[in-house]
């Protein structure tokens, strides 16, 4: 009912269930108040969603960072979907601060609820969206890679395609924050036995380091690290 903002329809359903309340049996009152809590929580948090969107404007740093948090705080109580939804829609807002701060509540929710209830979502937003979304999407990614460190092992290869895509993209912008999610793969993964990924990215990276100066600014930790961290080892020092 709330996926088809069936909100009338839910107010009195939860007007219903208040009626029951009086209900003698346990089993059926128990039932009763999950419903209400359920339909109590979807109501309540998704509004207070959309009202700390406005914090995101704010001035002061340490409003913008607790109001991040708190996307993860709610997507950990009422599952991650509902407060993705919230967040993407809003990074059709062009004001920069509000960009950058809701891709961090995207990085935030998919660090609190696991990568996988996000990923598919955000690779599927940036197929069906405009320029600027998808600049979004790909800096949810970096964060979210950034954030979760080496259990990015588990979706290194899920996501290799879609960032491979983006890659070589010809928008700057797509392949500096994508280089940027490189490194941080790098830096995450190191040791965990995903060298052969990290070596096909850098085939795709360093094509990168003569196009532009805002790429180079991207490319070049990912080449420092990548050598560091692969080509160190005796065995593949023939790649260099």
């Amino acid at each position: 009912m709330k996926q088809f903002q069936e909100e009338q329809l839910m107010g009195y359903l939860g007007v219903v269930l208040y009626e029951y309340l009086g209900e003698e049996y346990p089993e059926v009152l128990g039932s009763i108040l999950g419903g209400l809590k359920a339909k109590l929580l979807m109501s309540l948090w998704t509004r207070i969603c959309f009202e700390l969107l406005e914090s995101l404007k704010a001035h002061k740093e340490g409003i913008c960072r607790a109001t991040v948090n708190t996307f993860g705080y709610i997507a950990k109580a009422i599952g991650p979907q509902h407060v993705l939804a919230t967040l993407l829609n809003n990074l059709e807002v062009q004001e920069r601060q509000n960009c950058v701060c809701t891709t961090v509540g995207i990085a935030i929710v998919g660090e609190t609820c696991s990568a996988f209830t996000i990923l598919p979502t955000l690779m599927n937003e940036y197929q069906v969206s405009e320029l600027n979304v998808q600049n979004g999407v790909l800096k949810s990614i970096s964060f979210l890679f950034e954030y979760i460190g080496e259990m990015g092992k588990d979706y290194i290869y899920a996501v290799t395609p879609f960032l491979r895509d983006a890659l070589v993209d010809r928008d700057l912008v797509h392949r500096q924050t994508v280089a940027s999610t490189v490194k941080h793969m790098v830096l995450g993964l190191a040791g965990l036995g995903c060298e052969n990924a990290l070596i096909y990215w850098l085939n795709y990276v360093w094509p990168n380091i003569l196009r532009h100066p805002h790429t180079l600014v991207a490319v070049d930790p990912v080449l420092e690290n990548e050598k560091s961290k692969i080509f160190g080892r005796p065995e593949l020092t023939m790649f260099i």
